[in-house]
C-alpha cells in the first residue's frame, strides 16, 4: 500500500511552552520542506491559529492543569473554524491510565512520552504531513466519485434524450417510407 505524500508542507500547530523545543521543531520541519510549523507557548496563545481552515495538524504538550485535553474536545466537537478531524498528536512527561483512554477517544495519532528524541518528534511531525495528505486524498476522491457519479448520470439522461430523438426520427422516417410505397 502505498502512502500519499503532501504536495505542499501541510500546516500544523506546534504548542510547546519550551523555547528550545519548539524553536527547533519548526526550523527542522521547515528546512526539510515537512511541515509549516506555527508556534504557540499556550493553549490560550493557541486559539487564534484553531480559527484557520488550513491547520491540518495539531502537536500539543498536556499541561497539568488540563487545558490542552480540553482544547483537543473542543476541537473534536467542531467548536473551531478548523477541520474536527484533523491529525492530532501530544508530547507529556507522564501518562495514566485514564489520560490514554482519554487520548484514545480523542482519535490521537501518537503520544510522545517526554523526554523524546528529536528524531521522534520529526517523524511524528512527518507521519501528521501524510495522514493529513491521505485525508484530503480520501475527501478529493469522494467529491471526485460523486462528480463522476453525477457527469455519468448526465450522460445518461442525455444519452435516453438522443435515443428518444432517434427512434422518434426513425419511425417518422419509416411513416414517410410506408407513405411512399402505399401511394
Amino acid at each position: 500500500m502505498s502512502t500519499v505524500r503532501p504536495v505542499k508542507p501541510p500546516h500544523i500547530l506546534l504548542i510547546e511552552p519550551d523555547n528550545l523545543v519548539r524553536g527547533t521543531l519548526a526550523g527542522v520541519c521547515r528546512d526539510l520542506g515537512l511541515a509549516r510549523v506555527h508556534q504557540a507557548t499556550s493553549v490560550a496563545a493557541a486559539t487564534g491559529w484553531l480559527d484557520s481552515r488550513d491547520l491540518q495538524g495539531i502537536l500539543v504538550a498536556l499541561d497539568d492543569e488540563g487545558a490542552a485535553m480540553e482544547l483537543l474536545t473542543a476541537v473534536r466537537a467542531g467548536q473551531y473554524a478548523c477541520p474536527a478531524n484533523l491529525v492530532i498528536a501530544v508530547m507529556s512527561s507522564t501518562c495514566t491510565v485514564e489520560t490514554a483512554k482519554a487520548l484514545k477517544a480523542l482519535d490521537v495519532m501518537r503520544f510522545l512520552l517526554q523526554p523524546f528524541k528529536l528524531r521522534d518528534a520529526i517523524l511524528t511531525l512527518e507521519q501528521m504531513g501524510v495522514a493529513a495528505a491521505e485525508a484530503r486524498a480520501a475527501e478529493g476522491a469522494d467529491e471526485t466519485d460523486t462528480a463522476r457519479e453525477n457527469e455519468a448520470g448526465d450522460r445518461l439522461g442525455a444519452d435516453a434524450e438522443g435515443e428518444a430523438e432517434a427512434e422518434a426520427e426513425a419511425d417518422s422516417d419509416a411513416d414517410a417510407d410506408s407513405e411512399a410505397h402505399s401511394v
